[in-house]
């Protein structure tokens, strides 16, 4: 699973429809091992300009295996955070959102 995308694309170029329903959910590895991803399959609608994945911690996951993975850079024109269930902690190294900030259920964030 790539995070760090170099793709982009010029205004007006077209995009594609994208579904992805829960029946049919694939949930594979990523970039952090007590996760599980469900790609949406919006980078591929959108030619990398748009990212939608679903997280979850995995099934019997200890919550003491959950840390850090450093800092890194999603090369997007737009990426969403909304949090179903739980809390999650992030750190941002951009002017903008400097800190530690925590994200609790059913909150939406950038």
């Amino acid at each position: 699973m790539d995070v760090q995308s170099d793709h982009n694309k010029t205004q007006g170029e077209q995009t594609t429809f994208s579904t992805n329903y829960g029946q049919d959910a694939v949930w594979e590895d990523g970039l952090r091992d007590f996760f599980e991803y469900r790609d949406l399959g919006v980078v591929e609608a959108t030619g990398g300009r748009v990212k939608a994945h679903i997280l979850r911690v995995r099934d019997g996951g200890d919550p003491s295996d959950l840390h850090t993975t450093g800092l890194h850079v999603h090369k997007l024109d737009f990426q969403m955070i909304y949090i179903l269930k739980g809390w999650i902690k992030f750190i941002y190294a951009i002017p903008e959102k400097s800190g530690k900030t925590r994200k609790e259920e059913h909150t939406f964030g950038q």
